[in-house]
């Protein structure tokens, strides 16, 4: 190969380096101050979708001076703005991106609840984790009521036996509300009964609800249950009904 054919090579190599950069630059130019034109907002865990609506998203995206629609992409810092939805009370977790086409997409879960709390001052629900979320404005989701004093028991071992008595097919459907007074005792309310249940202090309480589960199974009939004033779960090994 002469050195002229290789000059020239070399020079159309570079000229074609060039060309695609200049291309690059132009095409991140152009993505980069695209506006905005469509906007979609996608809220997952239909089970608990009631309690966040999109509008709720929009209102976050408005407080950023007006995010989004219409923006410039380079106008949008995608890392505040999943940052912004996630610090909403309800929203679990959250995703953002856009396309080429001008589009921006939002993704964002529902945080789940698991009890409904009245602790005399203020109503709130704990999710899963025992975090606590505040009530929907649109929705009230049917589930374990928590009264009295709530603080008064470790989150832990609350969550333990809220998660019991919510997942466990057996006390989803008998099991309505769960009250903790000051001393920590706590008491069950049945659904649809009308006894209550004196479940005691936090510590072994898992053990209590197995044998409260046990007696239930075996020898609480709907004869006996509306004789029922009270079953008292506090003494070893023993079940003590009162009439």
């Amino acid at each position: 190969m002469s050195k002229k054919r290789l000059l020239l090579e070399i020079m159309v190599g570079v000229l074609l380096f060039v060309a695609l950069v200049a291309n690059g630059v132009y095409a991140l130019s152009q993505y980069r101050t695209q506006e905005i034109s469509d906007m979609s907002i996608y809220i997952e865990n239909s089970q608990h979708a009631h309690l966040l609506h999109v509008e709720d998203i929009r209102e976050v995206m408005h407080s950023l001076n007006g995010c989004c629609e219409g923006s410039k992409r380079e106008e949008i810092n995608i890392s505040m703005l999943e940052e912004n939805i996630d610090d909403h009370p309800l929203v679990s977790k959250s995703e953002v991106f856009s396309s080429l086409n001008g589009g921006l997409y939002i993704h964002t879960g529902v945080k789940r609840p698991v009890a409904r709390v009245h602790d005399g001052k203020s109503s709130f629900y704990l999710d899963e984790n025992g975090e606590i979320m505040p009530l929907s404005k649109r929705y009230s989701l049917p589930v374990l009521l928590v009264t009295g004093s709530v603080d008064a028991w470790q989150r832990t071992t609350l969550m333990n036996l809220i998660h019991h008595l919510s997942n466990d097919d057996f006390f989803a459907q008998r099991i309505a509300g769960l009250d903790i007074n000051d001393r920590g005792e706590a008491k069950l309310y049945p659904a649809s009964m009308q006894f209550t249940i004196v479940l005691g202090p936090e510590v072994d309480v898992l053990a209590r609800i197995h044998k409260l589960e046990v007696f239930w199974e075996n020898a609480l009939d709907e004869a006996l249950a509306k004789r029922l004033k009270q079953i008292d779960l506090r003494f070893n090994r023993q079940v003590v009904c009162q009439f």
